[in-house]
């Protein structure tokens, strides 16, 4: 699992889930449980390896779905200390 800031609190043990922020998926489906964790930093991510809660080597059927997430609306409102270029 990548990109998960070194500040968060990851142990072996978690279970990972969908939080349905992706408008893909709903929230709370499980995704797997983590069974290492390489600490990362401030300033660098944790490395982290999930067993699949899914029996991937049972699988005899897979479904690909092509999806195009709706785009995005930017705020109205600029972040402070930004300038506009």
């Amino acid at each position: 699992m990548r990109y998960v800031s070194g500040l968060e609190e990851v142990n072996v043990g978690d279970y990972v889930t969908t939080t349905g922020q992706d408008g893909i998926y709903p929230s709370g489906l499980n995704v797997g449980e983590v069974v290492e964790v390489k600490k990362g930093s401030a300033t660098s991510p944790h490395v982290i390896r999930i067993k699949p809660s899914a029996r991937l080597n049972a699988l005899q059927e897979v479904a690909v779905l092509q999806y195009k997430p709706p785009p995005r609306i930017a705020p109205d409102q600029a972040l402070p200390n930004v300038k506009k270029q």
